[in-house]
């Protein structure tokens, strides 16, 4: 892990609980777990209008505490061929376990039900935590992410024709599954790591953020130490990771544009307060982490 880098913040975003990114014509969409809306904005951070996702579903309520029991925990959101969206819940309680695809051409919701990937997932992972989600080539890969100091931190691999296919029936299930590859983020303040998002980058290499948030279980929140920003080798290693400010339990991670300063990324974060606005930031990686 090389030295700490430096974050710029670009805006402070009208949702608190921000957890998965994508840019998409010049548009940032963001999910907020405690949220059932596509939140959008400007490259500058300037609120546009939200999409809804759950059309049906009742207001969240005004209670801090109350949301949080309630919430539908979305936490990954991925950009899906066509210009369609992703969003899928992270599987750590049952109620959770529903996504949407929302095609961005028509503002058309459709519900995906997860339950048979997470119920096959969870006979395989203990304390099952999905947040993260991206299109890798043939594959989608989904993050796995290990709350406590035991849990497992993995990569799920989903065969992407397979994927699309059952979404395109409502639903995620297991037959396209290809593996579930441990991974070992590491470390930071003595707080394991556990993964939060995951992204592509334009030569094809899958980078990743990951926070110590310092709690045994994939439900509770705990004290967050800090966040990473890494990336994987071909087979599937952590090849590189370098530390973001300390505090900062980063959720959403986006290519944004390569200049002569390095590659520069938006990541956005989660404070897990009511009364704390999510950051939208950015970090120029030189050599692009290299």
């Amino acid at each position: 892990m090389t030295q700490e880098l430096s974050t710029t913040l670009v805006a402070t975003l009208d949702i608190c609980a921000a957890s998965g990114l994508v840019l998409h014509d010049d548009v940032l969409h963001v999910v907020a777990d405690d949220s059932a809306l596509l939140h959008r904005y400007s490259l500058q951070g300037k609120p546009l209008p939200p999409l809804p996702l759950f059309a049906g579903d009742p207001p969240p309520p005004a209670d801090y505490a109350a949301r949080k029991k309630r919430k539908p925990d979305l936490e990954a959101l991925a950009l899906l061929p066509g210009g369609s969206l992703l969003a899928l819940g992270s599987g750590s309680k049952e109620k959770r376990q529903r996504g949407c695809r929302l095609d961005l051409q028509d503002g058309t919701a459709t519900v995906i039900d997860l339950r048979p990937l997470y119920e096959a997932l969870g006979r395989e992972i203990p304390a099952l935590n999905i947040e993260g989600a991206v299109l890798h080539g043939d594959t989608l890969v989904l993050a796995q992410r290990g709350n406590s100091r035991t849990a497992l931190q993995a990569l799920v691999v989903l065969d992407a024709t397979t994927a699309l296919h059952d979404l395109a029936q409502g639903r995620l299930t297991a037959r396209g599954l290809r593996r579930i590859q441990p991974v070992a983020p590491g470390q930071l303040a003595g707080i394991p790591l556990g993964l939060t998002d995951l992204a592509l980058h334009p030569d094809g290499r899958l980078w990743f953020t990951a926070a110590a948030e310092d709690t045994d279980n994939p439900v509770d929140d705990g004290a967050c130490a800090g966040s990473v920003i890494g990336c994987f080798s071909a087979d599937g290693q952590v090849a590189w990771s370098a530390p973001l400010p300390p505090g900062l339990k980063v959720e959403g991670l986006q290519f944004q544009r390569r200049t002569a300063a390095g590659d520069h990324w938006w990541l956005v974060a989660d404070a897990d307060s009511a009364e704390t606005r999510a950051p939208l930031l950015s970090v120029v990686l030189p050599g692009s982490g290299e």
